[in-house]
């Protein structure tokens, strides 16, 4: 691996273990509120699941509105909440939203998938969050350049209440060494048995209708 290379890949697995990733501090201003209500053709949607966690609601809202990639739309799938969720979601207009109730998150999420336009689709809960600026990005070139993929995922790491990280937990060996790509990655599940991060993954749009279960 070239040294460029090899700087790169540390950029992209910084370790943020015992702070506040920069993302869930800046706010949303009337600026990019304006900039996302005008994506119309969204190459990217995301799909939040919701009910009566208002609390963390706009840290995950600020998480997604922060990255440097734009092109997409962001859905919240609420399942009735009345703990004040309603009242922070109108407060962002670009938001695509409904609040009734169903009967879990496998409903709400294809309710939300069926809303959504992108090609490709994350899911990400309200108390989670992305804590890299870049990471619609990295996801968006990744599966535009490689046709022959269709999910890409990246590390996870806890956060706290109060949205300071805290250890990887998921495959955090790959801090030390780059994961295994393409087909050398599923013959490495295959040995170890561990699934992907779902609160992190990008997948293309119908490759995640095909294969998320069917309430029917």
């Amino acid at each position: 691996m070239k040294s460029m290379e090899k700087e790169k890949y540390k950029v992209e697995i910084e370790n943020i273990e015992g702070s506040q990733p920069d993302i869930f501090k800046k706010d949303i201003d009337s600026e990019l509120i304006h900039k996302l209500q005008n994506v119309s053709d969204p190459e990217l949607s995301i799909i939040t699941v919701s009910l009566n966690t208002g609390r963390f609601l706009e840290d995950t809202i600020r998480s997604v509105a922060n990255q440097t990639y734009s092109n997409f739309e962001h859905i919240v799938i609420d399942g009735g909440s009345t703990d004040g969720t309603l009242d922070i979601l109108k407060k962002y207009p670009y938001i695509k939203w409904i609040s009734e109730k169903d009967s879990g998150y496998p409903e709400a999420f294809r309710k939300g998938l069926k809303m959504a336009k992108g090609k490709y689709v994350m899911q990400c809960c309200v108390s989670d969050g992305y804590a890299h600026k870049k990471w619609f990005q990295y996801c968006v070139d990744a599966l535009n350049n490689n046709t022959d993929i269709s999910l890409v995922w990246g590390l996870l790491q806890t956060l706290s209440e109060d949205c300071i990280a805290g250890k990887p937990y998921y495959y955090p060996e790959f801090l030390k060494r780059p994961a295994p790509q393409k087909e050398k990655l599923f013959n490495f599940w295959l040995k170890d048995l561990r699934g992907f991060p779902e609160g992190n993954i990008c997948v293309r749009k119908n490759v995640m209708e095909r294969c998320y279960p069917h309430l029917e």
